[in-house]
């Protein structure tokens, strides 16, 4: 008797132990397959469905268990339906099939929405001194939750946040909601919506107090975003924090509202610690464009209350060597003017010949707009020679200066979709003191999109020089110098191969496919010339590599050969920096 007992025992262990070896390594993966067969596939709806499968599905296989099996079979249809819920389908049919294939899981799943609950009524009412406010007549023509139309809980969700955003933005920073109330009727496919907010009172900014330091309050509070008697909210206190941030000159910042008053005025306490005042900072790169590449800056951050500072740059590399002084100036709009005096000494060294200038400059800068933009006057005496034909030449020249340029990127250092666009116009004139008259300008674009997973990097640059004869007529540090990294690749940076002359234009495209954790594999096609006449041949260029993303930026590492005759077999290069 004790032995057959044994044997059940034996038996029943078995039974409980072959599914779960079984389950343990039936699949490896699970692949799903949605289809919504009443109405065309709704983005929206698919990837909610597909983001809380992805979700169950990694749980599930980061250790499959025949209870966490079990579990997954269980509620994978409830999983499916609670992610349709929130877009007004609360009937849905929902049909699962499974397979087996390779120790991949197909799961087929069919899905019918069934109609829609519609809003049959919706009642949104405010009291409290917000019920008076003629900017919620624009609040309340954005709200998505509307009658007659599908009634979708994610859009309920945006009513209620739109509206606690707008009495934040608006001062109404103790207002809240007192109903919030959703009939949801799935037999009669109805919805009714029932929301009463109560704004309270408005808040007002109050006094402002600044601690002593060395910056004189005036300018202190040109970074600040109110004033005594503005409409309170947290966002001027971010952005006035923002603002001081961003003009370098205090180590420590602190914005402290009191509300301790039972009053609607706010005072604020401002209290700030200046910086060391003089900074040092230092850079050692290499490219294969300029070789070693150095920089040394020394800073002296507060020279006096008004908020005034003066900079020392040293750059040295095989192709430029130079030194510059700059005496910055607050405009009146501190967190985008400035004003600056320059001087500046510059030797340069290309193939085709080498120039010393000194110069003084003067510029308006205005940043942090849509077009950021920059206005100088710069007075230079440059000696130069070229090589071939040999010349040499001294001239003077006073040379007003527009660039524009604006930038748009989801990532400052890694961006997967993005532009940056650039004007740069100067010029002189023998009427205006200038040995020569000519005009310069040019354009550059990169824009940076991204096509299943791939990232793409276009860059264009065209640019002529008028009212010259020839390209000589002007200094070295005037001309169009092209190939190296960013431009012709299969060529040296100013190579003679590439030419001279008074016109330019680039083109190329890369293409980064990603490979393992941070490197991609990179090929790309460079086309483009500097020249004389229009005619002139381009050159061209293809190439691979490979790029690593770090949190610097990319460091890029290929092989670029031209595509003509005569020139380079090949070419390495390096380098590190944005893309854009």
């Amino acid at each position: 008797m004790n032995i057959r007992i044994n044997k059940y025992y034996l038996i029943i262990l078995l039974l409980f132990i072959i599914p779960i070896t079984h389950a343990k390594n039936r699949f490896k993966d699970i692949v799903y397959e949605i289809e919504i067969q009443d109405m065309e596939i709704k983005d929206d709806i698919y990837n909610n469905i597909q983001e809380k499968l992805d979700i169950y599905k990694k749980d599930l296989l980061n250790k499959i268990t025949k209870k966490k099996l079990n579990y997954y079979y269980k509620n994978l249809e409830e999983t499916v339906a609670t992610a349709i819920y929130p877009y007004g389908y609360f009937n849905p049919k929902i049909n699962i099939k499974y397979r087996l294939s390779m120790k991949t899981e197909i799961t087929t799943i069919t899905i019918t929405l069934g109609e829609p609950v519609i809003t049959r009524s919706v009642a949104i009412t405010f009291t409290g001194e917000g019920g008076e406010d003629k900017s919620l007549i624009k609040l309340l023509k954005i709200l998505p939750t509307k009658e007659g139309i599908i009634f979708r809980s994610i859009d309920y969700e945006k009513t209620k946040k739109l509206i606690t955003t707008w009495a934040t933005n608006n001062g109404y920073i103790r207002s809240q909601f007192i109903k919030k109330v959703t009939n949801v009727s799935t037999s009669d496919k109805t919805a009714d919506v029932l929301l009463h907010f109560d704004t309270n009172k408005r808040f007002y900014f109050g006094d402002t107090k600044i601690n002593e330091v060395e910056i004189s309050e005036k300018l202190i509070r040109k970074y600040l975003e109110f004033n005594k008697g503005d409409v309170f909210t947290a966002k001027k206190l971010v952005n006035s924090y923002s603002n001081l941030s961003s003009s370098q000159l205090f180590q420590y910042i602190n914005l402290k509202p009191d509300f301790s008053d039972q009053s609607n005025i706010v005072p604020v306490d401002i209290t700030l610690n200046i910086r060391k005042k003089i900074g040092l900072s230092t850079s050692v790169g290499y490219s294969s464009n300029r070789g070693i590449d150095t920089f040394i800056g020394l800073e002296h951050r507060i020279l006096n209350s008004k908020g005034h500072r003066a900079k020392i740059n040293v750059g040295y590399s095989n192709f430029l060597k130079y030194t510059k002084f700059v005496y910055e100036i607050p405009g009146a709009k501190p967190t985008t003017d400035t004003y600056s005096i320059s001087t500046d000494i510059r030797k340069i060294k290309i193939e085709i010949g080498r120039s010393t200038s000194y110069s003084v400059g003067f510029s308006w800068s205005r940043l942090k707009v849509k077009w950021n933009r920059i206005i100088s006057l710069n007075l230079s005496r440059e000696s130069y020679e070229i090589f071939q034909p040999h010349e040499k030449d001294s001239i003077f020249l006073v040379v007003p200066d527009l660039v524009l340029f604006r930038k748009k990127a989801n990532d400052n250092v890694f961006p997967t979709l993005g532009y940056k666009i650039s004007w740069n116009i100067n010029g002189a004139h023998k009427d205006m003191l200038s040995s020569r008259t000519y005009l310069q300008a040019s354009c550059k674009l990169n824009y940076i999109f991204t096509l299943m997973n791939i990232r793409f990097i276009q860059r264009n640059k065209i640019g002529g020089n008028f009212f010259i004869d020839d390209i000589t007529d002007l200094p070295p540090s005037k001309y169009f110098l092209e190939g190296g990294n960013s431009s012709i690749r299969g060529y040296d940076f100013q190579s003679d191969l590439v030419g001279r002359g008074k016109y330019v234009y680039v083109a190329s495209i890369d293409m980064q496919i990603p490979i393992v954790w941070r490197w991609y594999f990179t090929t790309f096609y460079d086309i483009g010339n500097v020249f004389d006449n229009i005619r002139t041949p381009a050159k061209s260029s293809i190439g691979i590599g490979f790029m690593f993303k770090t949190p610097i930026g990319p460091v890029n590492l290929g092989y670029a050969t031209a595509l003509e005759k005569n020139a380079p077999e090949y070419r390495i290069f390096f380098s590190i920096g944005s893309e854009i």
